[in-house]
C-alpha cells in the first residue's frame, strides 16, 4: 500500500449551497467522513468514491476529510458549483505536520491542486484512521 496523509477540504461560512466534487489525479482516498453545519434545513449528501469526495449541501459549513493513499503527490481538480463566496481549503497532513495547503478562492467554479508529499512524513495507517475519525465539524 502506498503511504498514507491526512486531506481535509472545508468550505466556512458561505451564504448558499453547492455541489462540490475533489477528483484525484493522483492519490486515492481509503477512509473518509463528512459534517455539515447547514444555514438551513436543506438537501445534503457525501459520496466517496475512492478517486473523489463528492457533497452537495446549504450553506453555512461543511467538510471532507480522508486518509489519501499516494507515492509523490496528493493532486486532483476541484468544482463547485454554483460558485460560492468563501474560499475552499484544502490541508494535507502527515506525522505532526501540515505538509500542505491549497485555497479555491471565493467565486471559483473549476480549480486543481498539487500537493508534493514523501514516505517519510506519512502517517501509520493507525493514525490516519485515528485522524478520520476524530474528524468533528469544520473549526472556525
Amino acid at each position: 500500500m502506498d503511504p498514507i496523509y491526512g486531506f481535509s477540504a472545508n468550505i466556512i461560512g458561505a451564504s448558499r449551497g453547492a455541489y462540490v466534487s475533489i477528483a484525484f489525479t493522483s492519490g486515492k482516498s481509503i477512509s473518509s467522513t463528512f459534517s455539515a453545519t447547514p444555514s438551513r434545513a436543506e438537501y445534503t449528501f457525501f459520496s466517496d468514491e475512492g478517486v473523489s469526495l463528492t457533497w452537495q449541501g446549504a450553506g453555512g459549513d461543511s467538510g471532507a476529510g480522508a486518509g489519501v493513499s499516494a507515492q509523490n503527490a496528493i493532486s486532483g481538480s476541484i468544482i463547485i458549483s454554483p460558485p460560492i463566496d468563501v474560499p475552499l481549503e484544502i490541508v494535507v497532513r502527515g506525522a505532526g505536520k501540515i505538509l500542505g495547503t491549497h485555497t479555491t478562492p471565493p467565486g471559483t467554479e473549476q480549480d486543481t491542486f498539487n500537493i508534493v508529499v514523501s514516505a517519510a512524513d506519512a502517517l501509520s495507517e493507525d493514525q490516519a484512521m485515528g485522524w478520520v475519525k476524530g474528524l468533528a465539524a469544520p473549526s472556525k
